[in-house]
Protein backbone atom coordinates (compact mmCIF):
# COMPACT_ATOMS: atom_id res chain seq x y z
CA UNK A 1 0.00 0.00 0.00
CA UNK A 2 2.66 2.40 0.88
CA UNK A 3 4.25 1.91 -2.90
CA UNK A 4 0.50 2.68 -4.06
CA UNK A 5 -0.09 5.62 -2.08
CA UNK A 6 4.02 6.97 -3.51
CA UNK A 7 2.55 6.48 -7.09
CA UNK A 8 -0.17 8.49 -6.83
CA UNK A 9 1.30 11.48 -5.25
CA UNK A 10 3.99 11.33 -7.62
CA UNK A 11 1.45 11.41 -10.21
CA UNK A 12 -0.55 14.41 -8.89
CA UNK A 13 2.16 15.99 -8.47
CA UNK A 14 3.31 15.66 -12.28
CA UNK A 15 -0.03 16.47 -13.68
CA UNK A 16 -0.13 19.76 -10.88
CA UNK A 17 2.95 20.22 -12.28
CA UNK A 18 2.55 20.30 -16.38
CA UNK A 19 -0.12 23.19 -16.53
CA UNK A 20 1.78 25.79 -14.35
CA UNK A 21 5.26 24.95 -16.90
CA UNK A 22 2.42 24.96 -19.75
CA UNK A 23 1.26 28.53 -18.90
CA UNK A 24 5.35 29.87 -18.10
CA UNK A 25 6.11 28.72 -21.85
CA UNK A 26 3.09 29.83 -23.58
CA UNK A 27 3.39 33.45 -21.93
CA UNK A 28 5.78 35.15 -23.85
CA UNK A 29 8.22 37.27 -21.44
CA UNK A 30 7.14 40.95 -21.84
CA UNK A 31 10.02 43.26 -21.48
CA UNK A 32 9.85 46.50 -19.70
CA UNK A 33 10.06 50.05 -20.72
CA UNK A 34 12.88 52.51 -19.63
CA UNK A 35 11.48 54.73 -17.22
CA UNK A 36 11.88 58.22 -18.17
CA UNK A 37 14.72 60.28 -16.84
CA UNK A 38 13.40 62.34 -14.45
CA UNK A 39 13.40 66.54 -15.20
CA UNK A 40 16.56 67.97 -12.90
CA UNK A 41 15.42 68.93 -9.29
CA UNK A 42 17.92 72.10 -9.84
CA UNK A 43 15.79 74.08 -12.69
CA UNK A 44 18.05 72.33 -15.73
CA UNK A 45 22.09 72.70 -14.67
CA UNK A 46 23.15 69.55 -13.40
CA UNK A 47 26.14 68.41 -11.65
CA UNK A 48 28.52 67.40 -14.62
CA UNK A 49 27.40 70.68 -16.42
CA UNK A 50 28.25 72.97 -13.73
CA UNK A 51 31.45 74.91 -13.70
CA UNK A 52 33.78 74.00 -10.64
CA UNK A 53 35.01 76.41 -8.57
CA UNK A 54 39.21 77.19 -9.20
CA UNK A 55 41.41 74.75 -8.06
CA UNK A 56 43.64 75.67 -4.75
CA UNK A 57 46.71 77.03 -5.33
CA UNK A 58 49.32 77.83 -2.58
CA UNK A 59 48.90 81.66 -3.60
CA UNK A 60 45.02 81.34 -3.40
CA UNK A 61 45.32 79.61 -0.49
CA UNK A 62 46.83 82.23 0.79
CA UNK A 63 44.84 84.81 -0.30
CA UNK A 64 41.88 83.76 1.18
CA UNK A 65 43.30 82.69 4.38
CA UNK A 66 44.88 86.82 4.03
CA UNK A 67 41.39 87.64 3.35
CA UNK A 68 39.96 85.83 6.09
CA UNK A 69 42.97 87.22 8.55
CA UNK A 70 41.97 90.84 7.68
CA UNK A 71 38.10 90.77 8.12
CA UNK A 72 39.11 89.73 12.02
CA UNK A 73 38.90 86.11 11.24
CA UNK A 74 40.75 83.67 13.66
CA UNK A 75 41.13 80.28 11.21
CA UNK A 76 41.77 76.98 13.49
CA UNK A 77 41.80 74.65 11.12
CA UNK A 78 43.16 75.54 7.86
CA UNK A 79 42.68 72.57 5.70
CA UNK A 80 38.52 72.72 6.41
CA UNK A 81 38.57 76.53 5.58
CA UNK A 82 39.60 76.20 2.43
CA UNK A 83 37.30 72.96 2.01
CA UNK A 84 34.60 75.15 3.01
CA UNK A 85 35.32 78.12 0.69
CA UNK A 86 35.47 75.26 -2.52
CA UNK A 87 32.76 73.73 -0.81
CA UNK A 88 30.51 77.67 -0.72
CA UNK A 89 31.27 77.67 -4.44
CA UNK A 90 29.64 74.44 -4.86
CA UNK A 91 26.66 75.55 -3.34
CA UNK A 92 26.24 78.81 -4.74
CA UNK A 93 26.68 76.93 -8.39
CA UNK A 94 23.97 74.51 -7.57
CA UNK A 95 21.76 77.37 -7.83
CA UNK A 96 21.57 78.78 -4.33
CA UNK A 97 22.42 82.71 -3.93
CA UNK A 98 24.93 84.40 -1.42
CA UNK A 99 22.78 85.05 1.40
CA UNK A 100 21.83 81.35 1.24
CA UNK A 101 25.21 80.37 1.72
CA UNK A 102 25.86 82.68 4.89
CA UNK A 103 22.84 80.92 6.57
CA UNK A 104 24.29 78.09 5.63
CA UNK A 105 27.22 78.76 6.55
CA UNK A 106 26.02 80.01 9.67
CA UNK A 107 24.17 76.97 10.56
CA UNK A 108 27.79 75.01 10.44
CA UNK A 109 29.53 76.99 12.15
CA UNK A 110 27.73 78.49 15.10
CA UNK A 111 30.63 80.67 16.34
CA UNK A 112 30.92 82.91 13.13
CA UNK A 113 28.72 85.97 13.22
CA UNK A 114 26.51 87.24 10.13
CA UNK A 115 29.56 89.62 9.77
CA UNK A 116 31.90 86.78 9.56
CA UNK A 117 30.12 84.58 7.38
CA UNK A 118 29.26 87.48 4.63
CA UNK A 119 33.46 88.23 4.77
CA UNK A 120 33.83 84.25 4.28
CA UNK A 121 31.58 84.10 1.52
CA UNK A 122 32.97 87.35 0.23
CA UNK A 123 36.55 85.98 0.27
CA UNK A 124 35.48 82.51 -1.33
CA UNK A 125 33.69 83.81 -3.98
CA UNK A 126 36.66 86.42 -4.54
CA UNK A 127 39.55 83.98 -4.84
CA UNK A 128 37.76 80.52 -5.54
CA UNK A 129 35.16 81.49 -7.64
CA UNK A 130 35.64 84.63 -9.04
CA UNK A 131 32.44 84.36 -11.58
CA UNK A 132 30.11 85.26 -9.32
CA UNK A 133 31.54 88.16 -7.94
CA UNK A 134 28.62 90.46 -8.52
CA UNK A 135 26.92 88.39 -5.85
CA UNK A 136 30.02 89.89 -3.14
CA UNK A 137 28.91 93.02 -1.62
CA UNK A 138 25.27 92.64 -1.55
CA UNK A 139 25.07 91.16 1.85
CA UNK A 140 25.09 93.60 4.57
Amino acid sequence: MNRHLVAVVAARAIWAAVPAAAVLVAAPPVAAAPAPTPPPVDGGASVQTLEPSRPSTPARDDQFLTDLTRAGIRIADVPTVIFGAHDTCAFIAAGHDAIEAVEQGQRNNATMTRADEIAYVDAAIGVYCPRYLGLTGTLA
